[in-house]
């Protein structure tokens, strides 16, 4: 209901907001888009919090529907869990006030790979319970189809944005 009360007024949604960001960026440098393609999966980056502190993570689930026979690549999601908190922020506009970065942006040294992975699995948990159940019929079809465990459910990059109080 949001986006499309953004669209009536004529408004950008985040989303287009951050493909014009992206789109603005790969014309400003054109060995960008290769860059990206070359990144591993599970990149992984530190910057200040810009208000609330917490673990950052993009997934891409695996294509569903007609799409799960093709090569083609499924749905990016982001999730957001702030320190001290078991609620997982899931919509680009919560997401990205805490997130958003310049390229002249700091990138600190991260907090402890525990505390990281621990709030990494909190949001993976977060993802079981409420996103692969719905698609549980989806996934359960890839694998009756006999699609490799690679095909699932892959953590595309992931950031820790920092308290102000530890950098």
């Amino acid at each position: 209901m949001k986006d499309f009360n953004a669209v009536y007024e004529g408004k950008a949604t985040t989303e287009e907001q951050l493909r014009l960001l992206l789109n603005k960026a790969l014309q400003d440098d054109p060995d960008l888009e290769r860059f990206l393609q070359d990144l591993p999966w599970r990149v992984f980056s530190a910057r200040p919090a810009t208000g609330v502190p917490g673990v950052f993570a993009c997934y891409r689930f695996p294509p569903g529907g007609a799409q799960s026979k093709s090569r083609e690549l499924g749905e990016l999601r982001w999730y957001f869990l702030p320190d001290g908190s078991d609620k997982v922020l899931t919509t680009l506009d919560e997401i990205n006030r805490h997130i958003a970065s310049e390229p002249a942006t700091p990138r600190p040294f991260p907090r402890p790979l525990k505390f990281r992975r621990d709030r990494l699995k909190a949001i993976e948990a977060h993802i079981r319970k409420q996103d692969l159940k719905a698609r549980k019929s989806v996934t359960m079809a890839q694998v009756a189809g006999g699609q490799e465990a690679s095909d699932g459910l892959k953590l595309v990059a992931w950031m820790d944005a920092i308290p102000q109080e530890e950098l």
